[in-house]
């Protein structure tokens, strides 16, 4: 377990050249109550983010607004 900047415990994984962190619930950008659909995935990639973003949208993935912080998340 790490500690994250903005004081959330997490988990961080490498899976198959990716990496992918756990963390609670209320890390979230968006946060909702358990049960309704809420699932962030946080992976890091090596192109741009908002090109990674339009491909997701256009096969029919339902994705949240880019925000900028310390990373490009969405």
């Amino acid at each position: 377990m790490s500690i994250g900047s903005d004081g959330h415990q997490f988990a961080a994984f490498s899976m198959g050249g990716s990496i992918v962190v756990l963390e609670p619930i209320e890390a979230a950008l968006e946060p909702k109550a358990l049960g309704n659909d809420n699932t962030t995935l946080n992976v890091m990639v090596d192109r741009d983010p908002v090109e990674v973003r339009n491909d997701l949208v256009s096969r029919g993935v339902h994705c949240s607004e880019i925000v900028l912080s310390n990373y490009v998340s969405f």
